[in-house]
């Protein structure tokens, strides 16, 4: 049997048919949804392109350690991505998106506060 990530992946790289099916099922509704709070955080609008490119930028980043499961995998010395090893990777990630999402919030006050004065 084909695991999902690789099937997704698939699916990403070579379309068949079937990509439409989980692009309106699955891929544009959570899309959308993280769209809506990366929007927010930056106070724009969730279908203004930046949201929904910053929002593919982040969702890349859990996404690589899937496609790049074993890599990570050989790096660390694990024998796999569940317990323990998935909480400390997912509080990497929530690291990094607090951290990047901060930044951008400040460089978006920053702009407000000069096409105002």
């Amino acid at each position: 049997s084909l695991p999902i990530g690789r099937f997704i992946v698939r699916e990403q790289t070579q379309p068949t048919p079937g990509f439409e099916i989980l692009y309106s099922q699955v891929f544009r509704e959570l899309h959308e949804r993280l769209s809506f709070l990366v929007a927010t955080v930056l106070g724009i609008e969730p279908s203004n392109e930046e949201a929904i490119l910053r929002t593919h930028a982040l969702i890349g980043q859990i996404w690589f350690f899937a496609i790049a499961r074993e890599t990570i995998l050989r790096r660390v010395g694990w024998q796999d991505l569940e317990g323990e090893n998935a909480e400390r990777v997912a509080a990497i990630v929530e690291e990094h998106v607090e951290v990047l999402l901060s930044g951008l919030v400040m460089r978006h006050k920053g702009k407000r506060k000069s096409t105002k004065t």
